[in-house]
């Protein structure tokens, strides 16, 4: 027996063993616990707990944690590739006002409970302020796994995270007169190096990334653009590691320079496969860090930091998004994603221990603590969502004996109204599904026969006649449900022609790759009309200008066609230029010439059916 685990022992040490227990721990735990509701994150903790603390096939955390620490890093910069500074600037209520009460009211609680129970008030101050920081990595990935980021808890709730990062240069600052300047404090030079580390990041990501991908795109190499963008996430991380700031702000603060560009859904598809793996890799290395000797001994104390701390938290945030105006549901699930403690603990008590403000037991304690709290999140996202939902959501019974048209709509939207109206008028039957039940009833005030249903599912989809139809329109208004939507029709039913709605153009080529006949972007023909009917009012003749917005189509086509082949920049000699010059008024600058129409040289409908042929040829082509 002893023999036997001198040689478990010996074989974890090995590189490959530890990657071999890691990726087998990761696909047993995380299963079951997805089996019984309790969500990956919580897989992965439980999984880093049983390997590490429990057995000890894995030791050595602090290796696997400068690995792992990289998901987060990741996970930061696709949450700011979806940030443009438009969506920042709608969030400034809840950043500024939920986010900022939160962290006031969560500190000036935490602190006074800290002082109470003995702690110097340099040590509580740390301490509460530390404590009232939450999980980024950990609230966004639930946030996403459950599609809930752009519901209104999940925007409350990254409004709140998202002021909790900006006070972390703060926080280090006041660290500096708390600590001396040689064990890790951050002294008036430091922060001003770390404003200035801000500053260069921003100035490169809006002057200097662009230009460096239209370079990359022009080698056509696909794993070019790839290590550029990891040695963009990569490099801002470093210079904010460099900066004594964390390096996941750095990270996001380089997506959201990039949250405007063309390249930004090309990063995207790159990036995500090391995001994914190396965040599982994050929480799994916070269940490795678990101290079990600090947590049996001290485990009364860890308990109660953990649970009054999540209590205060959670109650000084409901409180605010009250005060905001939030539903009592919505203002208790924004709570129940902020109330644990965040991973930058660690590196705060780290240098609160270094700096002699704490001792080793308070430090382990807080610690333990932090672990703790995250491993809690989810049951306590899932006893929140039992208590506010009141009730099942809504579902209705629904026969689909007569549906059995030639057309299958999925979604009875704006959009989807608009599609059935135009076949209805063709003399065309459709079936129309939805999930929306007061859809369903305002529709039957009209007339309309919409059934119930999720058009994610196969088996809903073949109970509603998808196999006897002969056409598929998606008209979802949501990018990754059509998406889905598309990819699972197209592998059980390869010869069914599928029409989709496309969110935009990236959207809309993606869609082409798996298998949609055609796209419609949401507002491409809206914005043809405007630009139609602006030119009628400028004095142009209504055959000129619908020439001029056939050209356009037509153009549009082609370049869609190119950019399926080619890359997202490619075709751009195809784009009009309204010619001015930088930096002089635009009554100083002669307009370009006007180009003949490609729909007067080659003909719109030519032009038009080329490039759609060309375009579903080659996005189809798995090569």
């Amino acid at each position: 027996m002893d023999t036997l685990q001198a040689l478990l022992a010996r074989a974890a040490d090995e590189p490959i063993m530890v990657v071999l227990i890691l990726l087998a721990a990761s696909l047993v735990a995380v299963p079951i616990f997805q089996r019984f509701g309790l969500g990956a994150v919580l897989g992965y903790l439980g999984a880093g707990l049983v390997i590490g603390p429990l057995t000890g096939l894995v030791s050595d955390v602090a290796s696997i944690a400068t690995v792992a620490e990289f998901g987060v890093v990741l996970f930061l910069f696709i949450i700011g590739l979806e940030l443009k500074p438009s969506t920042l600037w709608s969030l400034r209520r809840s950043i500024f006002g939920s986010g900022g009460g939160q962290m006031v009211g969560s500190t000036a609680l935490l602190f006074v409970a800290g002082w109470a129970f003995g702690l110097s008030w340099q040590a509580a101050l740390i301490a509460a302020w530390a404590l009232a920081l939450s999980s980024t990595a950990i609230a966004l990935a639930i946030l996403n796994e459950k599609r809930e980021r752009e519901t209104p808890h999940g925007r409350a709730s990254f409004g709140i995270l998202l002021f909790q990062d900006l006070t972390v240069v703060p926080l280090l600052a006041i660290a500096s007169f708390l600590a001396p300047l040689g064990a890790g404090g951050m002294g008036l030079a430091d922060a001003g190096i770390a404003v200035a580390a801000v500053a260069l990041l921003v100035v490169l990501g809006r002057f200097a990334i662009n230009p460096l991908f239209n370079m990359l795109a022009r080698t056509k190499v696909r794993e070019i653009m790839t290590a550029g963008a990891l040695l963009i996430v990569l490099g801002a991380a470093f210079l904010m590691d460099q900066a004594n700031l964390s390096t996941a702000l750095g990270a996001l603060i380089a997506g959201v320079m990039l949250s405007e560009s063309d390249f930004r859904h090309q990063l995207e598809a790159d990036i995500e496969p090391f995001r994914g793996l190396l965040m599982g890799l994050f929480f799994l290395t916070v269940g490795l860090s678990i101290d079990l000797d600090v947590l049996i001994g001290s485990f009364g104390l860890i308990v109660a930091v953990t649970l009054g701390g999540v209590a205060i938290k959670f109650a000084v945030t409901y409180t605010f998004e009250r005060f905001m105006g939030q539903t009592h549901a919505c203002s208790a699930k924004a709570a129940a994603y902020v109330c644990q403690f965040g991973e930058f603990g660690f590196v705060v008590f780290g240098v609160a221990l270094a700096g002699g403000l704490i001792d080793g037991t308070l430090s382990s304690v807080l610690a333990s603590s932090v672990a703790l709290s995250m491993a809690l999140t989810p049951v306590i996202l899932n006893v929140t969502y039992k208590l506010t939902s009141g009730q099942k959501a809504e579902t209705m019974e629904e026969d689909y004996a007569s549906a059995d048209a030639r057309v299958l709509i999925i979604g009875f939207g704006r959009f989807g109204q608009f599609v059935s109206q135009t076949l209805l008028s063709g003399g065309e039957r459709v079936t129309v599904i939805d999930l929306d039940p007061n859809r369903i009833r305002e529709a039957k005030r009209f007339k309309a026969r919409i059934y119930y249903g999720d058009g994610t599912r196969l088996d809903i989809l073949a109970a509603a006649g998808i196999a006897r139809a002969e056409a598929l329109v998606v008209a979802t208004d949501d990018r990754e449900t059509t998406t889905r939507i598309v990819a699972a029709v197209r592998e059980a039913y390869p010869n069914l022609p599928i029409f989709a709605r496309a969110y935009d153009r990236g959207h809309a080529l993606a869609l082409y790759r798996i298998g949609a006949e055609a796209t419609v972007r949401e507002t491409y023909h809206s914005s043809l009309e405007m630009g139609r009917q602006v030119l009628m009012g400028l004095g142009h003749s209504e055959a000129e200008a619908d020439d001029r917005v056939g050209d356009v189509r037509a153009r549009d086509m082609k370049r869609l066609a190119i950019q399926a082949k080619e890359g997202i920049m490619a075709g751009m000699d195809l784009i009009y230029s309204n010619g001015m010059t930088p930096g002089k008024p635009a009554q100083d600058t002669m307009p370009s010439p006007v180009p003949e129409p490609l729909s007067g040289n080659e003909g719109e409908a030519e032009a038009l059916s080329e490039a759609t042929e060309a375009l579903t040829k080659d996005t189809k082509d798995p090569t």
